[in-house]
């Protein structure tokens, strides 16, 4: 604690990772370095009012073992990247249960080397994928407002959000095959792109033994060149619960709901909205230094056929249906 400012943190870090995939992939094996400082504090500037600031720099190289041409890649070569993020908050008491907030924030990543170097099939997400050696790192300018009240039975939170993005890093269909595998092509391609939405969450204790959670998020995605949407963006989504609690035994009813989507990319496939419902029960014993925990879970209650937007099998395979699941755990406390 230094003058007006009542807490801190400053560090650094390294990461290293060797990168080497085998197979029939064709990415070339690659060693990656991430080097970082960064400081967070924390100031009072008034009883009301609390301002956090922060900052981070990073240097990033990546290099390829193998300098060479892939199948789809004109050249595979190193890269030198120095990227750095800054933001400032402030957070506002109105009383003892309502608080409100800005953030903004100047924000950055750098490509990973698969959205680099990628050349070959990802089966697990019925893709073939390609990189994009010349990426750029995605810089962002966000602003974010919120509001929520909180006491002894309620929580109650709204949350909006704004980020313009430059060099924002996705992968795309192009609509191509590829011939080999039969997989669709994905390539990855930096654009700029605008990014809003809001997410709301919601906690009632009814009564002693009864808690009501729900939520629900919505996010609007377009590049902004073009104005068309960008891919991969979730429709409206939330889920609500019921809990019945007792100590030793709890139980609930749950349910997970979307919309439909309808704003694509090229290529992109549209979504239907769905409900599906869920129950679980949980049964906690303590016996001397030994806690017994029993629980069955049942999800898609009506094993209703619906698709993840965001997975890109969603085409050839539905997210699973009915599914029964009975869990023993014993844990040993000393």
């Amino acid at each position: 604690k230094t003058g007006l400012f009542t807490r801190g943190t400053f560090g650094a870090s390294i990461d290293h990772r060797d990168f080497n995939i085998g197979g029939f992939v064709f990415s070339p094996p690659t060693r990656s370095f991430n080097a970082a400082v960064y400081l967070s504090e924390e100031l009072r500037a008034s009883e009301k009012l609390c301002i956090e600031l922060a900052a981070r720099y990073d240097r990033n190289n990546i290099d390829p073992k193998q300098v060479t041409q892939l199948a789809n890649l004109d050249s595979v070569y190193s890269r030198r990247f120095n990227t750095f993020a800054v933001s400032l908050s402030g957070i506002y008491s109105f009383s003892k249960y309502l608080n409100s907030g800005v953030s903004i924030s100047r924000s950055s990543r750098v490509p990973t080397i698969e959205e680099l170097y990628s050349d070959g099939p990802h089966l697990a997400a019925y893709s073939y994928e390609i990189g994009n050696p010349a990426l750029e790192p995605e810089t962002a300018l966000g602003t974010e407002l919120f509001i929520y009240y909180k006491d002894e039975t309620k929580y109650a939170m709204l949350t909006a959000f704004y980020n313009d993005i430059n060099g924002y890093i996705i992968p795309r269909n192009t609509g191509r095959i590829n011939v080999a595998t039969l997989l669709p092509v994905y390539q990855t391609t930096g654009v700029n792109a605008l990014l809003a939405g809001f997410e709301a969450q919601l906690e009632l204790k009814l009564s002693k033994k009864f808690e009501f959670t729900s939520s629900l998020s919505y996010t609007c995605g377009q590049i902004k060149n073009t104005s068309t949407p960008l891919p991969q963006i979730p429709p409206m989504k939330g889920e609500s619960g019921l809990n019945y609690n007792t100590g030793n035994f709890l139980f609930g009813v749950s349910s997970e709901y979307a919309s439909s989507q309808q704003r694509l990319d090229d290529f992109e496939e549209r979504t239907a909205g769905y409900i599906i419902f869920g129950a679980f029960g949980q049964y906690t014993l303590q016996s001397g230094k030994l806690t017994h925990s029993i629980s069955l879970n049942a999800e898609n209650l009506t094993n209703r056929i619906y698709r993840n937007h965001l997975s890109r099998i969603k085409s050839i395979l539905p997210e699973p249906g009915f599914n029964l699941r009975l869990t023993y755990k014993l844990f040993l406390s000393s």
